[in-house]
């Protein structure tokens, strides 16, 4: 009995530490992803779903959405990312690689329906005090960039169009030229046989206006 105390105020300790361990590797990860991104967060993925353990104060500046309406709530992912951009999220972050950090781009729709753009830093971290996934990222708004990479790529559409048809006109202004001077040929050549016809035999009493 002893012995089993023992162990288990040991194992109890242990798991103390491990919690005590998180707890600071959470607030050191906090800070720094505070100064380098406009919001951080952790979730863990269980057989239930996936449930953020926590949130900085301006992921409700971003989304929209009040961090007590998304924290500890199922799948919170389905309330504002893209529809088109969830499932591959999702399946994606099921696969991490502990060694491997990632980093995606996706659509949010944040609860007033305004659409940004997300650029989110994942790590996956190590565990083994339960079966859950444990996953720290970091995110970043992009719109801005995202609007002016469309706007760049909109220009390009329409220059390479203007470019198109500029070569259109090109090949008519040709063939419209060749066309007329081949059908010119002929006529110029009867006129300037005339004109030699006449400077022949009446260059000698020819005036101005003749």
């Amino acid at each position: 009995l002893i012995q089993a105390n023992a162990d288990l105020l040991a194992e109890i300790a242990a798991r103390q530490q491990a919690e005590d361990t998180l707890r600071a590797s959470e607030d050191r990860y906090r800070i720094i992803s505070q100064s380098i991104s406009d919001y951080a967060f952790s979730f863990r993925i269980i057989e239930e779903g996936i449930f953020f353990d926590w949130l900085t104060d301006n992921f409700s500046q971003i989304t929209g959405y009040p961090v007590e309406e998304i924290l500890g709530k199922k799948n919170p992912f389905d309330n504002y990312i893209h529809p088109e951009d969830l499932s591959r999220i999702k399946r994606e972050i099921r696969t991490l690689d502990p060694d491997r950090p990632v980093t995606y781009e996706y659509r949010l729709i944040r609860k007033d329906g305004a659409l940004r753009w997300l650029q989110v830093y994942l790590q996956r971290i190590p565990n083994d005090q339960d079966n859950a996934i444990h996953i720290y990222g970091a995110a970043q708004d992009i719109t801005e960039r995202k609007q002016a990479q469309e706007e760049i790529e909109r220009l390009n559409k329409t220059l390479e169009q203007h470019v198109r048809e500029l070569s259109d006109l090109n090949r008519d202004l040709e063939s419209f030229s060749y066309s007329v001077s081949h059908d010119l040929r002929a006529p110029l050549r009867h006129i300037q046989g005339f004109v030699d016809l006449l400077h022949k035999h009446m260059a000698a009493t020819l005036d101005d206006k003749g």
